[in-house]
């Protein structure tokens, strides 16, 4: 899909595996990654510097949300740490 964006000929974008059919989730993920495609990156590097926006993108949202939120620095500079870390082993 990010191949046909970068190309410039899939909009409206279709399914890949079934002609004519359209697609059913957002792409916009997809479409900026083909986006920095065109402008030259491999297909590895464009999801790699999109993905990392993303996730500081992400964090600076959460510390401004906690700052806004609570008024505290000390938990605005704990809750980025707090809520992308607090999944468990898996088997518990």
């Amino acid at each position: 899909i990010i191949q046909s964006f970068a190309t410039g000929d899939n909009f409206p974008p279709e399914h890949p595996e079934f002609a004519g059919a359209r697609l059913t989730y957002p792409f916009l993920a997809d479409f900026i990654a083909a986006v920095f495609v065109a402008a030259g990156a491999s297909l590895r590097d464009a999801m790699f510097w999109e993905n990392l926006a993303l996730g500081a993108a992400l964090v600076v949202l959460l510390h401004f949300w906690a700052q806004r939120w609570t008024g505290d620095a000390l938990a605005a500079a704990l809750t980025p740490a707090l809520v992308l870390l607090n999944g468990g082993l898996g088997w518990t």
